[in-house]
C-alpha cells in the first residue's frame, strides 16, 4: 500500500512536469542563460563585464590570434580526408590492341575522385635504340561502340635507351570519375613510335604478378553523416522534446575581454515527453496505477559540445582555451 502511494505521489509530480515542458519558454530560457553565464564565468576566472579595458597593443595582438585561429579551423573544416586505390589493367592473352580494361570494385563507385594518375611502362625503341627521342604517350576513353573517345590525357617523355622506363601520368579527373561508375573502364593508351606502341601492355607479360599498366586513384573518403540536433519550432507545447536556441552576443554582455567567438548559442531542453511505458513487470494494480495518473518522462540534454574561447586575462595575457559542455546538442527523454 506505501509503495503505491509513493508512486501515485512520484508520478503525479512528473506527470505534472511532462505536462508543462514547454510552457514559460522566457523564463526558462533566462534561467538557462543566467546558468551558462555563471559557467563561463568560473572557467574563465574572472568577471568578463567588471574587467578593466585592454591596452590597444594586447588587443591588436589578440584580435590577430584569433583570426589566425579561425582561418586553421576554417582549413581542417574544408580538409577531405583521402585514400589512395590502385586498380591493375588488364587483357586477354595474345590480345593485340591498346585497349586496356579496368575493373573498379565498389570501394571506388560513389566517392569523388579528387586526383587520377596512370603508372605506364615504355618500352626501348626496337629502331635505333640507343637514341633517345621524343614520343607522346596519349590515353583515350572509349566510346559505347568501343572506338577511340575522348582524350583524358597527353604526356611528352624521351624514349629510354635501355630496359622500360616508368612514368606517371596526371588524367583528367572529372573524365576518371565519370567512367570509374562502371564496372569495367576501357582505355586505349599509346606511345606510337615509328608506327609501333611502346607502351607495355599487359597482354605482353607473362608474369600474372607484374602490373605494367595501373590507375592510383586518389579518392575521398565516405564523411560520416553527423545527427542534425532536433531544434524547436516556435509551437513548443505542441512538439516533443527539443533543442531550444538564441543567440547570446558578447558586445551585449559587456565582455569587453573576450575576443572570440564574438556571439555564442545559448541551448537547453524544453518541449513534452511521451507517457512512459507500461512496466509488465509490474504488479497489474501498480501498472494500472500508473497509466490513470499519465506517468511522464523528462525532457533533458542528452549530449553537449565544447567551444574554444579566446581571452585576455586581468593581467592582459592572452589565452586560448577550449570551454568543455557549454552547448546542449541533443535533447532527449528518460
Amino acid at each position: 500500500m506505501l509503495l503505491a502511494l509513493l508512486l501515485l505521489v512520484g508520478a503525479a509530480t512528473v506527470a505534472a512536469e511532462g505536462q508543462c515542458a514547454g510552457c514559460n519558454l522566457p523564463l526558462k530560457q533566462e534561467i538557462r542563460k543566467q546558468e551558462v553565464l555563471a559557467d563561463l564565468k568560473g572557467k574563465l576566472g574572472f568577471d568578463p563585464s567588471q574587467a578593466k579595458p585592454i591596452p590597444a597593443k594586447v588587443l591588436a595582438r589578440a584580435q590577430a590570434i584569433a583570426r589566425h585561429s579561425q582561418r586553421l579551423r576554417d582549413d581542417q573544416d574544408d580538409a577531405e580526408v583521402t585514400e589512395a586505390i590502385h586498380v591493375w589493367g588488364s587483357q586477354d592473352e595474345d590480345e593485340e590492341t591498346n585497349e586496356v580494361r579496368f575493373h573498379f570494385k565498389t570501394d571506388v563507385k560513389g566517392r569523388a575522385i579528387e586526383k587520377a594518375y596512370l603508372h605506364v611502362y615504355i618500352d626501348t625503341p626496337e629502331s635505333k635504340p640507343e637514341e633517345r627521342r621524343g614520343v607522346s604517350i596519349m590515353v583515350y576513353e572509349t566510346n559505347e561502340d568501343g572506338m577511340k573517345g575522348e582524350l583524358i590525357a597527353s604526356h611528352h617523355v624521351l624514349t629510354p635507351t635501355h630496359a622500360f622506363a616508368h612514368h606517371k601520368i596526371h588524367l583528367n579527373a572529372d573524365a576518371l570519375e565519370r567512367i570509374a561508375h562502371k564496372s569495367v573502364a576501357i582505355l586505349i593508351v599509346e606511345a606510337i613510335d615509328d608506327g609501333v606502341n611502346l607502351v607495355v601492355l599487359p597482354g605482353q607479360i607473362e608474369d600474372s604478378a607484374t602490373h605494367p599498366l595501373s590507375l592510383e586513384l586518389i579518392v575521398s573518403e565516405k564523411k560520416r553523416v553527423r545527427r542534425t540536433p532536433n531544434f524547436c519550432e516556435e509551437d513548443l507545447p505542441t512538439q516533443p522534446c527539443c533543442v531550444y536556441q538564441t543567440v547570446v552576443k558578447i558586445t551585449e554582455l559587456g565582455w569587453n575581454r573576450v575576443i572570440a567567438p564574438d556571439s555564442f548559442p545559448l541551448t537547453g531542453c524544453a518541449g513534452s515527453c511521451e507517457r512512459a511505458a507500461v512496466n509488465y513487470t509490474m504488479p497489474p494494480a501498480l501498472s494500472a496505477l500508473q497509466s490513470a495518473v499519465g506517468l511522464s518522462t523528462c525532457c533533458h540534454p542528452t549530449k553537449y559540445e565544447s567551444t574554444t574561447m579566446i581571452y585576455v586575462t586581468e593581467d592582459d595575457n592572452i589565452v586560448e582555451k577550449v570551454i568543455e559542455n557549454i552547448y546542449v546538442a541533443r535533447c532527449g527523454c528518460s
